[in-house]
């Protein structure tokens, strides 16, 4: 993305969340674009991408993902970016959000260099948490919608606190995907 650094100088409200580690990027971008009169965008699909050693998503065993997503489900919209939809409907969305992180977690965690013990442990704690408890009971028709067969079967375990199909579902897939 290239921005008009007129724009960001003439609107001081144009900055990266303060306490926001991860997405604060995406964060950024609402704020940017709800200043802009238009936006272009082009069919290239290349970018020059910088690896950085102390990345935040370089290794999961040293970040709390999870911790991170419920921060940005907690967050403010409405009072920081001015979002005209009733509570209802910002609940509903950054619950589906939330959801879809968790699923992207599950892989992410399974996939990381903790010790398998410690994966279990993390992945039941997240799938656990109150939260995400709700959102499942209250969104559960909601956030099957559009999903793939096994986006519903890490939904399902989830739902039922499964871990260990998880696991085994996570495996399967990178099984397959490695062929």
């Amino acid at each position: 993305k290239l921005y008009s650094a007129q724009i960001i100088t003439a609107n001081p409200k144009i900055q990266f969340p303060k306490g926001i580690v991860i997405g604060e990027d995406g964060l950024f971008n609402v704020l940017f674009f709800n200043q802009c009169n238009s936006v272009k965008f082009i069919d290239y699909c290349g970018y020059n991408y910088q690896e950085v050693f102390e990345s935040a998503t370089r290794d999961a065993a040293k970040k709390d993902y999870f911790a991170i997503a419920l921060q940005q489900f907690n967050y403010d919209y409405k009072k920081d970016f001015g979002v005209d939809l009733a509570d209802e409907e910002i609940s509903k969305l950054k619950s589906l959000r939330l959801i879809n992180t968790v699923i992207s977690l599950v892989n992410v965690y399974f996939n990381s260099n903790f010790n398998l013990i410690s994966r279990y442990k993390y992945v039941y704690t997240m799938i656990a948490h109150p939260i995400i408890r709700k959102i499942v009971n209250d969104y559960w028709m909601e956030i099957q919608k559009d999903k793939s067969k096994f986006q519903i079967l890490i939904l399902k375990g989830i739902q039922y606190k499964l871990v260990f199909l998880l696991q085994l579902a996570t495996s399967y897939s990178n099984f397959r995907n490695k062929k």
